[in-house]
């Protein structure tokens, strides 16, 4: 009897200590284990960093009052003779083509034209920078994605030819994880 009395006892002190000392679960993250980190494992608070192809980077913040929890990846870079309305690149160019895949985990948030926070570039092996092209080879990244959801889409480049040999994918991402973030994908 004084067994299961002690038991008793050591089980609500025990609650009342992890009550105290905040027990609760935290608030779920993208990725609990590597929240905010690059698939490296380098920190992703502030500043500039880079991931290889294919690494996933957990970005927050809020856009227009909404609060949102997303990954970014660009999961493939590769050249495309001409973009959807048939054009072809400007002279002595190819068409580079970036495709980018996001996953929501907490609120909506936009992709493309629609979060000018967010930004697409493209660097060459020496630094030199191009922006993105208005040319459309689909599917291209836009729409809104939502908790649970992933959607992929292309990032078009009109550049020249070198660029595709080695370089990196640039994503600004101003206001994201409480700064302004620099992301290099490179290839």
């Amino acid at each position: 009897m004084a067994s299961r009395i002690l038991t008793a006892v050591t089980a609500i002190l025990l609650m009342a200590t992890l009550s105290a000392c905040g027990g609760t679960d935290p608030e779920p993250t993208a990725d609990d284990e590597h929240a905010h980190h690059g698939s490296d494992g380098s920190t992703v608070e502030t500043g500039e960093f880079e991931v290889a192809v294919g690494g996933a980077v957990s970005l927050s913040g809020d856009y227009d009052a909404i609060a949102y929890e997303v990954t970014y990846t660009v999961t493939a870079v590769r050249q495309v003779d001409a973009d959807d309305e048939g054009a072809e690149p400007a002279e002595h160019d190819i068409f580079v083509v970036a495709e980018v895949q996001v996953h929501g985990f907490r609120g909506d948030h936009d992709l493309g034209a629609a979060n000018p926070d967010y930004t697409f570039s493209i660097l060459d092996a020496d630094g030199t920078e191009y922006p993105q092209s208005t040319q459309v080879i689909s599917p291209a990244l836009s729409g809104t994605v939502t908790p649970d959801q992933t959607l992929t889409g292309n990032i078009v480049f009109d550049v020249p030819e070198a660029v595709l040999e080695s370089g990196k994918v640039r994503l600004i991402a101003l206001g994201a994880n409480g700064s302004d973030l620099t992301i290099d994908w490179r290839y």
